[in-house]
């Protein structure tokens, strides 16, 4: 994807895990991180930023989809900005019901540079739809700023309780196992409702991206979720978007989701 129409610029490759352990403890080749738990990474490569700005982190979606997140310290930003340089040393929140294995050598997220692209034009936007270069489902909304809102329409991912541990036994953080993971959970046509402190699954209906056109999430929140550190959608995707609502408050029905569809400046 990086090497689509100036996007190498904008996003970096994969980031891996070094050694991993929990918050305040020892670190080591792996560690099964529990639900409510944090911890600290070491990571590698180390990724030459963009002096003077913030980049965001979007992490790995098989990680994502277990309510787990990556992120920066609050304490590493004054460096990032002064130095340009990435932090070896990431932060991992488990938020989510399944146990997740993480090892050295996995693959955990990707930093990205939001004020270096561009959002469309409305006028764009309208005539990559007209073309078919661009689909939206109807539970979309564009604004006259090429603002995109989307709608939360009554789709659920569950993982029965029956399943969590058997589930957790497996490595899926290793290798490209997403489908896997997700066929242990049940789909169901039902209100998204949300849990206080943990996070819930729901998706949008079919998208497709033109290939040269990302969509990002904002990690912005309606008072009742916020999508976690998983924002960046590439260029070329089709199908619908797996979104990942962590609760703010119990019980309330999120309304919808705030995104951009971009491109790399010139």
């Amino acid at each position: 994807m990086r090497g689509k129409s100036g996007w190498s610029g904008v996003i970096s490759g994969d980031v891996r895990i070094t050694s991993v352990g929990r918050y305040g403890g020892k670190l080591g080749k792996s560690l099964t991180l529990k639900p409510g738990q944090l911890a600290v990474a070491t990571v590698k490569p180390k990724i030459d930023l963009h002096m003077g700005h913030i980049p965001g982190i979007s992490t790995r979606s098989i990680i994502a989809r277990h309510g787990v997140e990556v992120g920066f310290a609050q304490s590493q930003l004054e460096k990032i900005i002064r130095t340009g340089e990435s932090p070896n040393e990431v932060f991992i929140r488990h938020s989510g019901a399944i146990p997740i294995r993480l090892r050295a050598g996995n693959r955990t997220h990707r930093v990205y540079y939001p004020q270096l692209v561009s959002a469309l034009r409305v006028d764009e936007i309208k005539r990559l739809r007209k073309s078919g270069d661009l689909v939206l489902g109807n539970d979309v909304k564009v604004h006259s700023n090429g603002l995109v809102e989307i709608r939360i329409h009554p789709i659920v991912y569950e993982l029965p309780k029956s399943k969590v541990s058997s589930v957790a036994k497996k490595n899926w953080v290793s290798g490209s196992k997403r489908k896997q993971f997700m066929d242990h959970f049940d789909k169901k046509e039902k209100k998204v409702r949300t849990k206080f402190g943990e996070v819930v699954l729901t998706e949008t209906k079919y998208v497709k991206l033109p290939k040269d056109v990302g969509l990002f999430f904002m990690n912005t929140t309606d008072g009742k979720s916020v999508h976690i550190r998983s924002l960046l959608i590439d260029p070329g995707f089709e199908g619908p978007i797996v979104m990942e609502l962590f609760g703010l408050t119990e019980g309330k029905c999120p309304d919808t989701v705030l995104a951009w569809l971009v491109r790399p400046r010139n």
